[in-house]
């Protein structure tokens, strides 16, 4: 939320609602083509009746993998102690990593 929107709680609290049918609707999806092969790359037996927000919890929850382990190293991330090392929140972390680059290179060059 920015304060700048100007929403009332009205909206925003439609905003909201609207937001969580739409996460109920994707996570019902069938599982799709990328978490699919990623879920066949990991070796993780799955049916085909796995919806979309099965698999991503199923790949969120994977061991972290060497690359990602190397790159928090190397760029002395900061991993919070009380949350578990996944896949997924080691992609989280990288992620937040990346935008900060990303958006500090878009800030530079108008500059």
């Amino acid at each position: 939320y920015d304060s700048e929107w100007n929403w009332s709680r009205g909206f925003a609290s439609g905003f909201i609602n609207k937001c969580d049918e739409y996460y109920k609707l994707r996570n019902n999806l069938p599982v799709s083509p990328e978490q699919r092969i990623l879920l066949m790359n990991k070796g993780i037996d799955f049916s085909e009746n796995l919806t979309s927000g099965e698999a991503a919890r199923l790949i969120y929850n994977l061991p972290p993998d060497t690359e990602q382990l190397l790159y928090i190293e190397k760029y002395g991330l900061k991993v919070n102690k009380l949350i578990p090392l996944t896949f997924g929140y080691c992609q989280y972390i990288i992620g937040k990593r990346e935008s900060f680059i990303k958006l500090s290179r878009m800030n530079s060059v108008g500059k």
